[in-house]
């Protein structure tokens, strides 16, 4: 997953995928100018006037997508003339695209750790949890008071719906997530490093291979103040993603080919785990590689007539595509290399052939991994150095602008929240670009602690299983089925002689699966979070990419 950035210039808006990607959609702040009880009339009086509404650049929840066309809202309303042209198809290739990513890495990990029939079933039920929640997640996108207010994005829904409290849980659990995925793109090629290094009887230090690779390439691109030449690192991603599927997917069939079912890796291949424990082990990582709905409003928006059923067929597409990837990857990759099988599938990869000859294929599955991962990199530094400076600034500044605040009582704005008690505005500031020494240092400090914990956790599977356990259910499950209850989607009114009976069930159904979606991922955090702690405090656990050397068995 990952977050999207407008750029300060207000030009071009930027996204990515912490698993990651760049859109160009234009976030709206709230609107502030009328009260809740006078929506229409305010609105009517916009349109009047002639009044467009301004987008400002915000701390933007959105992804990477190969396909964009930026949307506008014009008087509080969603511009249709001249607004989104995205097709069907490239709905679908963007949400698949928002979906897929370094988490594919750990699925192969995930079924052999779980066992190949639960995690099947485990996947299962992440597809259907993914559909229900990017179908809620339109549902409030769609809802009357999210179109007149101009709430089109995650973040703005959240900070609409439930305040900057609400907001606030959203922005933590974001920025745990990009920097996790920063962490762990990191260990992505020093897993790259240690494969290459050997076979080029190269007598480096991995960990140092690794600080240089960092210092020359990854730090250099975080210091950029305006990431719009890596806009298309989302497509770039894709690409190697597919590669490394064929590469996966040929290696292991054609290994399986010549020495059989019975023998696979050496060690055999599990159906079933050997506690149920292992099942919640591999669940996060299962839910990491499902991670795309921050990025539902973004695509939504930029699809041509829009409608919800239209939505659910892009939706069902691309988790059809997901799916077929994921198992393609994690059913073959787990059966071929048995209870060899690592956290990071390119680890269970020699890149010599039997006659000691360099293997293309492996050697461009590795470096085209390791290249998209640099550019991902610092599209997840950019929230984390973004935030913070908007944290200082508000902390630096006791108190409001004795201007706004006059402004403010003129206007007779409502600093309440719409559906919240707390006493935050809704107001979504931008954020003053730092000076030059500052924005050094602070990106310098952001890229270092993300290298030292990537060298002290030199993993992925543990990281994608801390982000998937915590992070991820919350964001992608808890939260939009929160947004739904308090916005009273699905809310059978009685008072409503208009409604039909089948749209009553529809909106009892859609309610039903609003709380299904707090209640287990709430019990998934709940759990994984107790396993992930249990794992670490272990002192018996052996990490087998430690001791596996796929070139010894050549």
């Amino acid at each position: 997953m990952s977050l999207h950035i407008d750029s300060f210039q207000g030009s071009s808006d930027m996204a990515m995928k912490g698993d990651t990607t760049i859109t160009s959609s234009t976030t709206t702040i709230p609107s502030l100018s009328e009260s809740d009880g006078d929506l229409s009339g305010a609105i009517a009086a916009d349109a009047e006037e002639g009044r467009t509404e301004k987008s400002e650049p915000v701390f933007s929840v959105s992804s990477p997508l190969p396909f964009s066309t930026p949307a506008e809202v014009v008087n509080g309303q969603e511009n249709i003339n001249g607004g989104p042209r995205g097709t069907l198809p490239s709905a679908t290739i963007n949400l698949c695209s928002a979906a897929l990513g370094a988490g594919v890495l750990s699925l192969p990990f995930a079924f052999r750790t779980g066992g190949v029939v639960p995690t099947l079933l485990l996947l299962s039920v992440a597809v259907a949890a993914t559909s229900a929640s990017i179908n809620i997640l339109v549902e409030c996108r769609m809802h009357p008071l999210a179109v007149s207010k101009g709430w089109i994005s995650y973040e703005s829904l959240t900070i609409g719906v439930g305040g900057h409290r609400l907001y606030l849980t959203l922005v933590v659990s974001t920025l745990s997530w990009c920097f996790g995925s920063a962490v762990a793109y990191i260990d992505v090629v020093a897993d790259v490093f240690e494969r290459i290094l050997p076979a080029l009887e190269l007598n480096i230090d991995k960990q140092m291979a690794v600080a240089v690779f960092w210092l020359t390439f990854m730090v250099p691109l975080s210091l950029m103040r305006n990431v719009d030449s890596l806009k298309y690192s989302s497509s770039v991603g894709v690409m190697t993603i597919c590669i490394l599927i064929y590469t996966v997917s040929s290696s292991s069939i054609s290994s399986l080919l010549k020495k059989g079912f019975t023998d696979s890796g050496g060690s055999g291949y599990a159906l079933f785990p050997k506690e149920m424990s292992d099942i919640l082990r591999s669940c996060p990582l299962v839910l990491f590689a499902f991670s795309c709905q921050v990025n539902v409003c973004a695509i939504y928006q930029e699809l041509k007539d829009r409608s919800q059923q239209r939505m659910a067929i892009v939706t069902a597409g691309a988790m059809t595509l997901c799916s077929v990837f994921y198992t393609l990857v994690g059913v073959l990759g787990s059966i071929n290399f048995g209870a060899d099988t690592q956290a990071n599938i390119l680890l269970n990869f020699c890149i010599m052939k039997d006659n000691d000859t360099v293997d293309p294929l492996i050697v461009a599955t590795m470096l085209g991994m390791a290249c998209t991962v640099t550019m991902f990199f610092p599209l997840n530094i950019l929230p984390c150095r973004y935030t913070i400076q908007d944290w200082s600034r508000k902390i630096t500044k006791p108190k409001m602008d004795e201007d706004l605040m006059l402004l403010a009582e003129v206007n007779g704005v409502d600093n309440q929240p719409l559906l919240s008690s707390n006493d935050d505005s809704h107001q979504l500031e931008p954020v003053e670009e730092a000076g030059t020494l500052a924005h050094f240092t602070l990106t310098l400090i952001i890229s270092s602690l993300a290298l030292l914990t990537a060298l002290a956790v030199p993993n992925i599977g543990v990281v994608f299983g801390l982000i998937g356990g915590t992070t991820t259910p919350y964001v992608c499950y808890v939260l939009p089925g929160v947004l739904a209850i308090q916005l009273g989607i699905g809310k059978d009114d009685q008072a409503d002689t208009t409604l039909t009976t089948s749209e009553r069930q529809r909106r009892r159904m859609v309610m039903y699966k609003a709380w299904g979606l707090v209640v287990s991922g709430t019990v998934a955090i709940i759990l994984c979070t107790v396993v992930f702690i249990k794992d670490m405090s272990s002192t018996s656990s052996d990490s087998i990419d430690n001791v596996y050397d796929p070139c010894a068995k050549h």
